[in-house]
């Protein structure tokens, strides 16, 4: 038999049955002007810089729950799906559907505050993005007139020497000079022959014989990138060969295609190669995709975030649950490997450190 009760009288039917708790719901929409992978990439940055956790991911969508730190907490956890959808200009639009338990007003107001920091974090790391491209790219003016700047300083000292103002000696020692410059920035060979690029920048013959004179060692002729932060460092469009001395003055800014990686997973601006991904999965099966710091000695957390994990300790760990001594060992022949009960070490052909 079925009775059709008012609006009111249904509306406290149903709250007055127990066991059945609502289940409050807010959606939200955004567009972002990154690609829908960038996107995704910062979806997933700012579930981690909230300290909440991914729990299923697709091609274009994520799901998430927030995590309560809280033993007693007035307010329920907090879920959120998000999909991802690339419109006809190329930019991201973010779909948030958030979800909860509890009843009243506190509670929906609480899903909506939740919602609104993700969306707000989110938005700010997509413009640190946007606005980091704009300041390193120069603009078309500048590029064009750079062939031509060289040109005319060449002219002027060309003339300073025709009027007496430069000797033959300071001419050429000036030339060469403005050569070694342009050469760097074009790509082209040092005067000496050498040509080693750190970051799409060249160095030049004095910075190669002062590294060479330290390390005890000839650095190979190629196209080199490091990682300032920790001591990193690889062939350009490659996965990590070695570790080196950190906060070195070298080359250019470490850029994120350093390594030509589609993975997801940046470490300090870089995107990873795959074969860093492996590798970093034979300490921890749990590599998600997302911005990170790393420091020389293996800390590292979620970009302007505090520490989280210690890459020393998960190799030890790792070590430990394998039944002691581990190694893990690059193709490209470096290894990195410990004994299980604290020491560690790393050995490639022009590095090696040890530790614990």
């Amino acid at each position: 038999m079925q009775y059709n009760l008012p609006p009111q009288a249904r509306a406290r039917t149903f709250k007055e049955q127990p066991g059945m708790p609502l289940m409050p719901t807010f959606s939200d929409e955004f567009l972002l002007k990154l690609s829908l992978g960038e996107s995704m990439q910062v979806c997933s940055e700012a579930i981690g810089i909230l300290g909440w956790r991914i729990t299923e991911q697709g091609a274009n969508h994520l799901k998430c729950s927030e995590v309560k730190p809280q033993l007693v907490s007035f307010t329920w956890p907090v879920q959120v799906e998000i999909t991802l959808k690339t419109d006809l200009t190329g930019a991201t639009r973010v779909a948030l559907k958030g979800s909860t338990f509890g009843l009243g007003a506190l509670q929906s107001n609480y899903l909506k505050e939740q919602l609104q920091n993700l969306r707000h974090t989110a938005e700010h790391i997509a413009g640190r993005i946007t606005a980091s491209r704009t300041e390193n790219t120069p603009p078309q003016e500048s590029r064009s007139q750079a062939p031509a700047t060289l040109a005319s300083e060449l002219e002027k000292l060309a003339r300073l020497h025709a009027s007496g103002a430069l000797d033959d000696r300071e001419f050429q020692q000036a030339k060469q000079r403005l050569l070694a410059e342009g050469g760097a920035a074009s790509g082209q060979a040092s005067p000496s022959g050498r040509k080693v690029v750190v970051n799409n920048v060249q160095l030049n013959d004095n910075q190669l014989q002062m590294l060479e004179q330290q390390y005890q060692l000839r650095i190979a002729d190629g196209a080199y990138w490091y990682d300032r932060v920790s001591g990193a460092w690889g062939m350009q469009g490659g996965a990590t060969l070695g570790f080196t001395q950190p906060n070195m003055e070298l080359g250019g800014p470490l850029r994120a295609d350093a390594s030509n990686g589609n993975t997801g997973v940046f470490i300090n601006g870089r995107e990873l190669h795959q074969l860093d991904v492996l590798a970093l999965m034979q300490l921890t099966p749990y590599v998600l995709p997302g911005r990170y710091w790393v420091d020389a000695r293996g800390v590292g957390g979620y970009e302007g975030g505090p520490p989280m994990f210690d890459l020393r300790q998960l190799a030890q760990a790792a070590g430990g649950a394998r039944g002691g001594a581990w190694s893990y060992t690059s193709p490209y022949g470096g290894s990195v490997g410990g004994d299980g009960q604290g020491f560690s070490y790393f050995i490639d052909k022009d590095t090696s450190w040890t530790g614990g």
